[in-house]
């Protein structure tokens, strides 16, 4: 493939429209040389670029006959005629984009106007104001709730037919295509007019180009709509004005290939500048998404005053008629083709009020939360399993252990072991575990009870100490055994460990019930509620164990998923011919082949098939041979079938 510029790989990638392409350059020979390039690039792919259309003659005669747009084949006959660019209606010989209208014609009702109202294409947003009485229209036979095909009332019959008569006037709207932008132009602005009405609201912006003393200013892009059906206040509207002129201005930032000086943004609410301008403040969810999305394309600075009167976009916001004039739309305000002396901001704006509707109001709630710095409780919470929790414990005591016998004298404590760590270890960790959570849960219950060294000599038990004892214990007869609360109860004499028959208290909502419970549950497979409560019964009592395990098993994402319900089949629904009454057997039949069958034919074995024949209403079945898969085999045995059983109305396989 012959190499070709980076302006043609530029053009097929960002200058086409499906298979469409528009592009501009700033001469004749550049345009001949990239019509060139970019024709030989698809070729080099199997694509062939035809129907080229241009405001110049000398481009086009460059070209072959049959590469151009069907209206181009004689350029000697006169003027460049009109044709269609991606829509717009593109004026070669003028090089303007002009409007054309012409109506078919629909009757009144709902579903009429919208049709003749959407056969106005305005991407460019050059007729806007004289569409929004339209968009307003509709927007009101949709709250009357008129039907799409009844008549509309009286006098908006009379809004319609004076529009669509003065509507030939928007054939004389026309604007150039070329902004009179050249590559050595340094001074270039951006300016976005945004404004709104109960009506609807709008934006517009324009190029402002600066060329020594002469100052131009051209029609880029503009917008209209209507304001919502639920009721929304001016600022509102305003600020929504403002968020639409922003996002033109990027989509224009980002289309045009060029690179503005700076960027205005003009309006003419006081309201919206003091609501850009402010830090301090939190609003509402509605201002902050759309005050939010201003701050992050644009800054304060760039945000001016504008009096209505002077404001373009007054038009998109309040709508005109096709016969008004409304050339300040197209041509923008007078005082861009003038020298700096733009319209000043007020200066007593002042700030936002305290008072504002759209100011969200702080409500302080004033909370004490109690904070204990215990780092034994950093450290269980730290652990999310029952073994690691054991095992960290007994590493801690082993290490106290440690330090006793290094400081406190050699021959007063024992040396620790410093091999792997033994049951009887890790036994005694989670016994200090489980003192813990009890000291933290029950001090009261604990300072009232006495310790005993032994429990066959209980004589005192949870029960002495009456009412200052809690309701969850006080029928469970507690008893205090080493620093540790059991259950008392009446097995001192059963043959069961002292575990079975005087299990641990724990309390209901606690990190080391949790941890217990989540390690029986794992244990015993998630067996259900009743199974973990007997395995934990063996050595310890859960106050109010039923609704604690119930709660943790709920949480547990195992047993839900092994307790999932699977999901049935529906059934799809039965075929009429199931459930219509009234005709005979065989009358809807369905039909099928099963086999082969070995068969003895002389001796020979041969394959046959039976071919089933049912009824789809009454399920009686027929049968017949096939002697094979053929067609004309299975026609045979249906021709049998019918011979015995009568024609058949429908048949299904």
């Amino acid at each position: 493939m012959t190499a070709v510029s980076a302006d043609a790989v530029s053009t097929v990638k960002n200058s086409f429209y499906v298979d469409d392409c528009v592009k501009s350059v700033d001469n004749e020979d550049i345009a001949i040389k990239l019509a060139t390039e970019v024709k030989l690039l698809l070729d080099s792919g199997g694509f062939k670029l035809t129907k080229f259309s241009s405001n110049s003659k000398k481009v086009l005669l460059s070209l072959s006959p049959d590469e151009l747009a069907p209206g181009l084949k004689d350029l000697e006959l006169g003027d460049l005629p009109t044709s269609k660019a991606l829509g717009v209606y593109w004026n070669a010989e003028k090089d303007e984009f002009e409007v054309h209208v012409s109506l078919r014609e629909k009757p009144v009702t709902r579903r009429g106007v919208l049709s003749q109202a959407s056969q106005l294409f305005d991407p460019f947003g050059m007729i806007q104001p004289f569409i929004l009485p339209i968009k307003g229209l509709l927007q009101r036979l949709c709250q009357l709730s008129i039907g799409w095909d009844e008549a509309i009332p009286l006098d908006l019959q009379e809004l319609w037919m004076q529009w669509v008569q003065a509507l030939p006037k928007l054939q004389a709207i026309s604007i150039p295509r070329w902004f009179g932008v050249c590559r050595d132009d340094s001074h270039l602005e951006l300016h976005c007019f945004s404004d709104a009405s109960s009506v609807g609201y709008g934006a517009v912006c324009y190029l402002r180009v600066v060329r020594g003393t002469s100052r131009e200013c051209k029609f880029v892009l503009g917008k209209s709509r209507v304001s919502p059906i639920k009721t929304v206040t001016i600022p509102r509207l305003e600020l929504s004005a403002a968020t639409l002129a922003i996002k033109l201005a990027r989509m224009t930032s980002k289309e045009l290939e060029v690179e503005f000086c700076r960027t205005v943004y003009w309006t003419d609410s006081t309201t919206v500048l003091r609501y850009i301008e402010n830090r301090s403040y939190r609003f509402s969810v509605f201002v902050a998404n759309r005050l939010s999305l201003i701050h992050s394309i644009s800054q304060a600075s760039q945000w001016r005053y504008v009096e209505s009167k002077r404001n373009p976009a007054d038009l998109a916001s309040r709508g005109a008629m096709p016969d008004e004039d409304c050339g300040i739309w197209l041509r923008g305000p007078e005082f861009l083709r003038q020298a700096e002396y733009w319209p000043a901001r007020p200066v007593d704006l002042p700030p936002v009020d305290d008072d504002d509707p759209e100011i969200k109001t702080v409500k302080l709630v004033n909370v004490i939360t109690p904070h204990v710095n215990d780092c034994i409780s950093t450290f269980v919470q730290h652990y999310s399993t029952w073994k690691r929790l054991i095992k960290a414990t007994a590493w801690v005591i082993r290490f106290k252990q440690y330090i006793m016998w290094k400081f406190s004298g050699k021959g007063s404590h024992p040396h620790p072991s410093c091999s792997f760590l033994t049951v009887k270890e890790t036994d005694a960790a989670s016994l200090d575990i489980v003192r813990f959570a009890q000291r933290e849960v029950f001090p009261e219950v604990r300072n009232m009870l006495e310790d005993y060294d032994a429990f066959p000599n209980v004589t005192r038990q949870g029960s002495s100490t009456g009412k200052c004892c809690p309701s969850a214990l006080r029928k469970l007869r507690p008893i205090l055994v080493r620093g540790l609360l059991r259950i008392g109860g009446r097995l001192q004499n059963s043959p069961l460990n002292v575990d079975a028959r005087h299990p641990f208290v724990l309390p209901k909502r606690h990190h080391v019930t949790e941890l217990i419970i989540r390690h029986y549950i794992l244990r015993v497979g998630h067996c259900g509620t009743q199974y973990v409560l007997a395995a934990t019964r063996e050595r310890f009592w859960i106050v109010h164990r039923h609704s604690t395990v119930r709660h943790y098993l709920k949480n547990c994402q195992t047993c839900l998923l092994w307790k999932a319900r699977a999901c049935g089949q529906v059934m799809a629904p039965l075929p009429k011919c199931r459930v219509t009454p009234g005709f005979r057997a065989f009358s809807c039949t369905g039909v099928d082949y099963f086999g082969p069958i070995l068969v003895k034919v002389g001796r020979k074995h041969a394959k046959r098939y039976g071919c089933l024949f049912t009824c789809m209403a009454c399920r009686a079945v027929h049968l017949e041979v096939a002697y094979s898969l053929t067609a004309n085999s299975f026609l045979q045995a249906f021709f049998r079938f019918v011979h015995r059983r009568g024609p058949v109305r429908e048949i299904q396989r």
